[in-house]
């Protein structure tokens, strides 16, 4: 199927296009949550805390080793898919994949080892051996996403390899088999290299030149990480902010309260997934239309952008607010605060949503170095807070670095748009 030409499509368009995304997306985000309510019910908050901190450390390493390429490819090969030169997007898509695959290749062996010679928790190494299938679905939900195939992406996610994950559990337990994070980890393992096998006949069915036109200008290897030093800052803290804290809160308390902390980040999120569904969607978009120099319909589709995310976003806030209680209950949560974390959680992700769209246009029109240096200072705010309040406040303190760090850049992301980015002479970008 050949590339749709439809980059400066706003209004019932944009809409439509949001919607399908928004109908997988909410598959991959409920996965995700699903499996954390099946690991909490039949396991308890301590095996979730567990294995949240397993997740953390494997999804680290495909940050890690990824290095910022799914956001290069989105961008750059986003434009080459535009104009038709396939053999350019493969060869970033190929570049991306080899030092991918270095990096996770050698965090499985060690996974292995850990656990050999360190009786680490088992799931620590089946995880580890899903991080090289995992970052490789991460790339190719990138190309979906640059070919404007954003519905598609979230298939290729960590949040519907738990959906997945979280179908076998709940039958194997209907059938009488006991739940344990080691037969999680198998089914996960399993899971994730069938998904990817699936992905890449798909990938060569939507763009069907990808891998028969020839590359036209080599590109080497080592010079790959020079393009996405700044989209890996970017990334990380991306990263850090979701899963990065969690390794950080378990240092100073326990499994169970880090699996509540976990299970409430994950239910706040469920606000915030809106502002991933925009941008997996009209990423792309943008950045061509500014190559293109078209300002105008840049600014459009940043408008209509906000409107539509605020117009999902309330409603779920709103939901969540007023059943918290029970909601959390389900999750086997009784702490006293959780209440409390969650409901300020909810305010803090629907500011996200409503300025998260700012930095999203800064990455897409060439203010990666800008945007990076944003993030650096909103990382360092973040980790130094949750180390300074974690210890006196356990995981309300972990939850005000969390909302600190991620207005404070959607802040300094919107005063640098209002006042610099013109809609009238296009920058250099600095990529």
């Amino acid at each position: 199927m050949e590339r749709k030409s439809t980059y400066g499509a706003t209004g019932i368009t944009l809409i439509l296009r949001v919607f399908r995304t928004l109908v997988s997306r909410t598959i991959s985000a409920f996965g995700s949550l699903l499996l954390t309510y099946v690991i909490s019910a039949s396991l308890g908050l301590s095996a979730l805390g567990v294995f949240s901190s397993a997740a953390a450390v494997m999804l680290g390493v495909v940050i890690l080793s990824n290095f910022g390429s799914s956001t290069l490819i989105i961008k750059t090969a986003g434009i080459n898919l535009s104009q038709g030169d396939f053999g350019a997007a493969r060869a970033t898509y190929l570049n991306a994949a080899k030092l991918s695959l270095l990096g996770t290749l050698a965090a499985a062996i060690l996974g292995v080892l850990y656990v050999a010679y360190f009786d680490g928790p088992i799931i620590v190494m089946w995880l580890l051996i899903c991080a090289p299938g995992v970052a490789l679905l991460l790339l190719n939900a990138a190309m979906f996403r640059a070919n404007l195939d954003a519905s598609i992406a979230p298939f290729c996610e960590f949040g519907f390899l738990s959906l997945a994950a979280s179908a076998v559990l709940l039958g194997a337990q209907y059938l009488g088999t006991d739940v344990t994070l080691t037969r999680l980890g198998l089914i996960l393992f399993v899971i994730t290299y069938v998904v990817l096998g699936v992905s890449f006949v798909v990938l060569a069915r939507r763009i069907s030149g990808f891998w028969s036109q020839p590359i036209s200008v080599a590109q080497a290897v080592l010079d790959h990480p020079r393009k996405t030093k700044n989209f890996f800052v970017m990334e990380f803290a991306q990263y850090f902010s979701q899963w990065g804290l969690i390794l950080v809160i378990g240092l100073f308390v326990s499994s169970q309260e880090v699996g509540t902390f976990s299970a409430i980040l994950k239910l706040a999120f469920l606000v915030n997934f809106i502002l991933g569904v925009m941008s997996n969607t009209v990423s792309a978009q943008i950045s061509s239309l500014y190559a293109d120099n078209n300002f105008e319909r840049v600014a459009k589709v940043r408008g209509q952008a906000r409107l539509i995310m605020l117009g999902i976003a309330l409603p779920v806030a709103l939901i969540l607010f007023v059943f918290n209680q029970p909601i959390l209950a389900q999750f086997q949560i009784t702490a006293a605060n959780a209440s409390l974390i969650l409901t300020g959680l909810l305010v803090v992700q629907v500011l996200n949503v409503a300025t998260g769209i700012s930095p999203v246009v800064l990455k897409m029109v060439g203010h990666e170095r800008y945007l990076r240096n944003v993030v650096m200072f909103t990382f360092a705010l973040q980790l130094g807070l949750a180390l300074l309040l974690t210890p006196m406040l356990g995981i309300a303190g972990a939850a005000i670095a969390f909302a600190a760090g991620l207005l404070t850049k959607n802040a300094m992301a919107i005063q640098f748009e209002m006042r610099h980015l013109s809609t009238t002479k296009r920058s250099n970008t600095d990529v």
